[in-house]
Order: structure tokens, then sequence, then C-alpha cells
């Protein structure tokens, strides 16, 4: 990593963590070597891998992969469909990964959990 790169630790280690909880296999941030140096961050999983790509720096890498992580999905703590800002939450049609429909319907019917970065760590917002 060159000296011109600031870094948020907690910011990655916070996806590192969320990652880790996700279940992944492999966890990786890097950048292209190409100038304009663009960052990526992905998590690899049993058949599948999920990219963000594009980034202006590891921070904003390990961000977005957080996030990308996160929208749509369900607490299981809760139940509640996860929202990150206090607006509330998106969700796609589609299904969970407990194999349960999500419909806009049932998105509109069910509680937000508003999880928050927590200096190294991701946190639910319910009890």
């Amino acid at each position: 990593m060159s000296s011109d790169v600031t870094l948020d630790d907690d910011a990655v280690k916070a996806c590192a963590d969320l990652v880790g909880r996700t279940g992944a296999k492999t966890f990786q941030i890097g950048y292209d070597e190409d100038p304009p140096r663009r960052w990526y961050a992905y998590a690899q999983y049993k058949g599948a891998r999920l990219t963000v790509e594009d980034c202006r720096g590891p921070v904003e890498a390990a961000d977005a992969l957080s996030r990308k992580l996160l929208t749509g999905g369900k607490c299981t703590h809760c139940g509640g469909l996860i929202t990150l800002t206090g607006a509330g939450a998106v969700a796609f049609p589609g299904h969970f990964t407990d194999g349960s429909e999500v419909t806009e319907e049932t998105a509109r019917a069910m509680p937000h959990c508003r999880w928050r970065r927590m200096g190294g760590k991701w946190e639910r917002g319910c009890a």
C-alpha cells in the first residue's frame, strides 16, 4: 500500500468482522495496478462472490461492501428489515437467505432494524 492512502482502520475492521459474521470464506480489499488506481473489495462464499469495484480507496471499498451486505437483509436477532438510515429500509423482490419471500407487501409489514457502524463493528439497533 502506498503512503498516499489514508486508512480508517475502524471501517476496514468493521467490514472484516461483518464479512466473517455472514459466513464468508475469503475477504479481500485491493486495487487495480493501472492508473487511476481504483479499489475493490469482495467476500467469497461457497459458490458465490459479492464484489464492489471502482472505489476511491480502501475505506470506501470496505464501506461499500458492508452496505451491500446489509442492504435488504433481515436481522437474525429481531427479524426486522435492516435499514442503514432513519429514512427506512430498502428491500429487493426475491428471497432472504432463510428462503422466505420478499415482496413489497412483506417488506412494508416488517419492523425495521437500524444498523450503525460503531468503531470497528457494525451493530444492530434492536435490543
